[in-house]
């Protein structure tokens, strides 16, 4: 009785070999061995093929493709979503997007913005950030009309704040980088005042100010502009433009 166990268990086993080589991918002519055994397998699963028979057991791995079976095999790819298009490298579509936000403040529409010892908003704007990434900012200002030739002329960005506060020469909160000075030497002449810099931003709606101040309390912004540039984290596009995204102005801008 042992020995007719034994024997069975032998023939049982020997029966279950092959089908272990063949039922992971369903078809009997693409054994495991197969040097395209598990792309063609991803292609089963995936309902990309379902066969070269009308019983799906076979796929004909040596015979050439028609250009009506590979219509098919696109088709399935498309309706299945095997390949999400909205994805690149797993990252969504979005952090590979470039937006632009500006706003400006010329004095021929309005008067001078007079800039304060203690600081001033001249100029504002707001842009919307679709995912986590980086804003690239920049602003200039063109000042003058300071009858102190010892007067100090400071221009600043600041992110999501917009109270342009500075104590002495020190913005209370502006954006790394994006801080200039120019002293002003001769009450007759105006001067200008560049800055820019890159700050990380979280998704969602951002604000950036363009601050000025000047130490004598008596200097003026004729007129200045402020950018904002969203750059997703797959972005590589340049600053080639500015489009207006409904930004507001400041005080008097």
């Amino acid at each position: 009785m042992r020995k007719s166990r034994f024997v069975a268990v032998l023939v049982v086993g020997a029966l279950l070999v092959p089908m272990a080589v063949f039922a992971s991918h369903q078809f009997n002519d693409v054994p495991n061995s197969h040097i395209f055994h598990t792309g063609i397998a991803w292609m089963r699963d995936n309902n990309i093929t379902v066969g070269c028979n009308a019983a799906g057991t076979n796929y004909c791995p040596e015979d050439n493709v028609t250009r009506g079976q590979m219509a098919t095999f696109m088709k399935r790819l498309a309706e299945n979503n095997v390949v999400d298009a909205a994805t690149l490298d797993g990252k969504d579509s979005a952090e590979y997007l470039a937006v632009t936000s500006a706003q400006t403040f010329d004095w021929f529409d309005s008067v001078p913005i007079a800039l304060a010892p203690t600081g001033t908003s001249v100029v504002e704007t707001s842009i919307q950030a679709p995912v986590a990434g980086h804003l690239l900012v920049s602003g200039n200002m063109a000042l003058g009309n300071s009858n102190s030739p010892s007067s100090l002329f400071t221009v600043w960005i600041e992110l999501d704040d917009g109270a342009c506060a500075i104590l002495g020469e020190q913005p209370s909160n502006s954006v790394p980088g994006a801080t200039s000075y120019a002293t002003h030497t001769d009450t007759n002449d105006d001067t200008g005042l560049g800055v820019s810099s890159v700050v990380a931003v979280a998704a969602g709606s951002h604000s950036v100010t363009l601050c000025g101040a000047n130490s004598a309390g008596n200097g003026t912004a004729f007129n200045a502009s402020v950018i904002a540039q969203f750059l997703g984290e797959g972005s590589t596009t340049a600053l080639a433009g500015v489009s207006s995204t409904g930004g507001s102005s400041g005080p008097q801008g």
